[in-house]
């Protein structure tokens, strides 16, 4: 049987990739939601409207309007209306 050798990256080398990883998670992603920003707004009845909010860590259970009562959302409880 043959095993494979399992490639060691030292401590720096691994947060160097992390941060590098993540960062340009976060520019697409920027990108991403901005490719949406233009002035072209549209009054079309039949073109649906869209609405993408990016929190970091937020579950469903963590606005008020799917029964949280610690934290008060008004606004997104207004959008879920």
């Amino acid at each position: 049987m043959h095993r494979e050798e399992e490639t060691i990256i030292g401590r720096r080398e691994f947060i160097n990739k992390s941060v590098r990883t993540v960062g340009a998670l976060g520019f697409g992603s920027g990108l991403l939601s901005l490719s949406g920003c233009s002035n072209n707004f549209s009054t079309d009845k039949n073109r649906p409207n869209i609405i993408l909010i990016t929190a970091d860590d937020m579950g469903w259970k963590d606005l008020s309007c799917y029964g949280n009562q610690d934290i008060h959302t008004k606004s997104i409880d207004s959008l879920a209306k």
